[in-house]
């Protein structure tokens, strides 16, 4: 979580924390989770009270697909079919 917490950080900073990687995957800091990682943001809760306090919500995973040719290797396209207009 504390890896988590400074990553979300990093990101709302405006730092490319993603250039390193191909796929990142994790938790979704939605509206409920960000107030929290906004107190420790600001400086107002310290890493420790905001991992005890992440604890309490029901977390989302994402994953983000970073770099195109990660995505190209790993997306086949297999069929398609048509959508019945109501």
């Amino acid at each position: 979580m504390k890896k988590w917490l400074d990553f979300v950080c990093s990101c709302r900073k405006g730092e490319d924390s993603n250039a390193n990687y191909d796929i990142v995957s994790g938790n979704v800091a939605n509206d409920d989770v960000f107030k929290s990682v906004d107190m420790y943001f600001r400086g107002i809760w310290d890493k420790q009270r905001t991992i005890e306090e992440l604890r309490y919500y029901k977390m989302n995973n994402q994953i983000c697909i970073v770099k195109q040719e990660v995505l190209e290797k790993i997306l086949v396209y297999k069929s398609s079919y048509k959508v019945n207009e109501k």
